[in-house]
């Protein structure tokens, strides 16, 4: 592409006012075919070496206008009618949007919180704020209660059951293993033998104490006891009958069995060649 303009032609000029004339019209073709040039110009009008090296290029001082369709002002302000293809991240300086809130739409603060119901908007950086408007409904009125359900139809083995955190109470429990874990609850025995239950549910107490079966470290610490035991227990007139359908033994390993009380056989005596003494 290239300019078309004439050299000024003085030849006809009679004064200088003339030559002057024809050196301004001569001007403002020059500025007009320039401004042609300038609209018009592409790669295409320039050689491979010199186009590759507009690439990158800055711009100072003015615009740069590609068509009218592509516009960026001295201030770095975008003008622009097509789209945007991404292919990475845009990064803001600032937020393009600050909210702040408020609970009496008057008080103002960045942070929201749980008691908030009003907000606004700047979309200057934070320069000026709009209107605020509220962004949380009011609590609205309890609706009417609806009618009562009926009673489920619980079975039987249900509601002779009751279990909770620290109570289980049915007529029958089986299973394969039972633990009893320390001294059980409260320091006490761990397994209780009562004869009769008063109350309901959670109320449920048992009555009427018989016997248990009980761990705990407060032996006496002598032969015939030591410190740490596990023994079986009867209230007071309650009698303890251990009974076999074959043979019995008692073993005490690395140990002695002591017997505290007096003792009265009522059968055969074998393999008993010396008592020192029955206390």
């Amino acid at each position: 592409m290239a300019l078309n303009i004439p050299t000024p032609d003085f030849g006809n000029a009679k004064s200088l006012e003339d030559k002057f004339n024809i050196l301004a019209d001569s001007y403002n073709m020059l500025r007009k075919e320039l401004d042609y040039v300038l609209q018009n110009l592409s790669f295409d009008n320039f050689d491979k070496v010199s186009a590759k090296n507009l690439y990158g290029m800055s711009i100072h001082g003015g615009e740069l206008n590609i068509n009218d369709a592509y516009i960026v002002d001295k201030e770095g302000n975008v003008q622009m009618l097509g789209n945007i293809i991404l292919g990475g991240n845009i990064s803001f300086l600032v937020p393009p949007v600050l909210y702040q809130y408020s609970v009496d739409n008057i008080s103002w603060h960045s942070l929201m919180t749980s008691e908030d119901k009003y907000r606004r908007e700047s979309w200057d950086g934070g320069e000026t704020w709009g209107e605020g408007y509220q962004f949380v409904g009011a609590d609205g009125i309890d609706g009417i209660n609806g009618a009562d359900g009926s009673d489920a139809n619980v079975p039987t083995y249900i509601k002779s059951t009751y279990i909770d955190m620290t109570k289980i109470i049915s007529p029958d429990i089986v299973g394969g293993m039972f633990y009893a874990t320390g001294q059980g609850r409260n320091s006490g025995a761990a397994y209780y033998i009562y004869n009769g239950v008063s109350g309901t549910g959670g109320n449920t107490s048992p009555v009427n104490l018989k016997g248990y079966i009980s761990y705990d470290d407060n032996g006496a610490g002598t032969a015939a006891e030591d410190v740490q035991r596990v023994f079986f227990k009867t209230s007071t007139g309650v009698a303890m009958k251990i009974e076999s359908g074959g043979n019995m033994s008692l073993e005490a390993k690395g140990g002695t069995i002591h017997i505290m009380s007096n003792v009265a056989f009522y059968g055969t005596t074998t393999g008993i060649t010396a008592v020192a003494k029955f206390a």
